[in-house]
């Protein structure tokens, strides 16, 4: 059982009942579930993922009046049914992980403020891995509503600005990387720099990609994982998974020329039929100003193309 499914039942069977029967004053008040850093909250956790407790423990989260009023009441109760029932699920004695924690103080451990962004600037200084992490995952439950609230704003209120402008830069060092450096690389015969080119290109096309579907980038080494899940351009994860698994030499160079190509094409038609770009060229860079010339606030609109 994944490990969110587990601590799920072990709220539903065992925290939430006991609540209720000895603090019902605290129902209504906190919400609960898992969402943050670790395989376990995007659904990828495996026996390899054992090696460190990560199917340990959901959050309890709760806003600055209510801590104050029922975080030792929660704590109390949580720290008892994992004593109980964490062998039952599978969690080791004493290695309990999360906990009771305010949602300022969740936010600053996941996107680095305890405030959430605002302002053009407050957005981009937010890394992309640290935004899915904010976002990913499940709430079990929320009596008052304010943490859903606040991971629905993370989700849904990106200004578009900020958008397009992480999106045409993703789609300048794609063209940079893949488009235009590989080939030149294993014609100086730098198989090295190839393969980094590959996988600079991999990892700006795969975040254009999640731009596309209105999602997050996680954490690279989720990257590809994640990218198989996504309801559209999810068909290009093996591609990009074979340009950087296959051995690169001058054998191999002008099949991996022709992937990064089609892999190109699919991105341009999303773009496309999203109506984010008005050039017909097959070259990325090209859409990449196009989808630049969108933006309108004009210190964001005049940084550098490739700058996110």
């Amino acid at each position: 059982m994944k490990a969110i499914d587990s601590s799920k039942e072990l709220f539903n069977n065992h925290f939430l009942p006991r609540l209720k029967e000895r603090y019902p004053e605290c129902i209504g008040n906190f919400a609960a579930g898992l969402i943050g850093h670790g395989s376990e909250c995007f659904g990828f956790d495996d026996e390899i993922s054992l090696d460190h407790d990560v199917s340990n423990g959901f959050y309890i989260w709760l806003d600055e009046d209510n801590d104050i009023k029922y975080s030792v009441k929660l704590f109390r109760v949580y720290k008892e049914i994992f004593e109980e029932f964490g062998k039952e699920y599978g969690i080791k004695s004493g290695a309990v992980k999360r906990g009771v924690i305010t949602i300022s103080d969740f936010m600053e451990n996941t996107i680095g403020s305890k405030e959430l962004p605002k302002s053009i600037s407050e957005w981009l200084n937010i890394p992309t891995y640290a935004l899915a992490n904010a976002t990913n995952g499940e709430i079990f439950y929320d009596g008052n509503g304010i943490f859903t609230k606040a991971v629905d704003y993370l989700k849904n209120e990106m200004p578009l600005d900020v958008k397009h402008k992480k999106l045409s830069a993703s789609l300048a060092l794609a063209a940079q990387s893949g488009q235009y450096n590989f080939m030149r690389t294993v014609g100086h015969g730098e198989f090295g720099a190839a393969a980094i080119s590959l996988t600079e290109f991999v990892q700006n096309i795969s975040e254009a990609a999640f731009l596309l579907n209105g999602k997050f980038m996680p954490y690279y080494k989720w990257a590809l994982k994640s990218l198989e899940n996504l309801e559209i351009l999810n068909d290009i994860a093996p591609k990009l998974e074979f340009l950087l698994c296959e051995a690169t030499n001058k054998d191999t160079a002008q099949n991996k020329s022709s992937i990064i190509e089609e892999v190109s094409a699919k991105v341009i038609d999303q773009l496309k039929r999203q109506n984010l770009t008005q050039s017909n060229s097959d070259y990325l860079e090209h859409h990449a100003f196009s989808v630049a010339s969108k933006i309108g606030d004009e210190a964001l609109k005049n940084t550098h193309i490739m700058q996110k």
